[in-house]
């Protein structure tokens, strides 16, 4: 629990202090022509700490409505750490639920993730390795989202193993 703690904070720490920079780089080809609902855009002006309100508010979402994926990626893209933190919170929330109750919702969202800014990754990356070091759970093909040889929207790496590198296999 501490191990896991300590990355997610020293990720935090490392990718919010670089995140100005990465902003400017991570309007993607694929997902510059995504339009964001008002409702949604609203959101950040209401929750500009990010928050519960927002994370659930993105939760509620996204298990109603997956195909919302795009757009809930392309707001995190304008959201501030915070915001983008509670935004990853609200998406993990969503694909617990969805990957028993509608496995092809969660499909949905994780394709879509694949269009997310590195900060944003990075964040939801950290979530994950602290949730799969308390839980042994993941998200994607392979039971996780950023680790398994293969799997969620990572271009490589990861070992190939489907285990999550930050847990000691002893």
């Amino acid at each position: 629990m501490k191990r896991a703690t300590f990355l997610f904070m020293a990720a935090a720490v490392a990718l919010w202090s670089a995140a100005p920079a990465v902003a400017q780089q991570s309007s993607g080809a694929r997902s510059a022509g995504v339009a964001i609902p008002a409702n949604l855009a609203a959101l950040l002006q209401s929750n500009p700490n990010g928050g519960d309100e927002l994370s659930s508010a993105i939760a509620d979402l996204l298990t109603n409505d997956p195909a919302a994926a795009p757009s809930v990626v392309a707001l995190a893209k304008r959201g501030n750490p915070d915001q983008k933190a509670a935004i990853a919170v609200g998406v993990l929330r969503a694909l617990t639920l969805l990957r028993a109750t509608n496995p092809e919702g969660a499909r949905v969202i994780r394709a879509a993730l694949r269009d997310a800014d590195p900060v944003f990754r990075a964040i939801l990356a950290a979530l994950e390795a602290r949730l799969y070091a308390e839980t042994g759970q993941g998200f994607g093909r392979g039971d996780t989202l950023f680790f398994a040889g293969g799997g969620g929207f990572s271009s490589g790496g990861g070992g190939g193993s489907g285990r999550n590198p930050f847990v000691s296999p002893n």
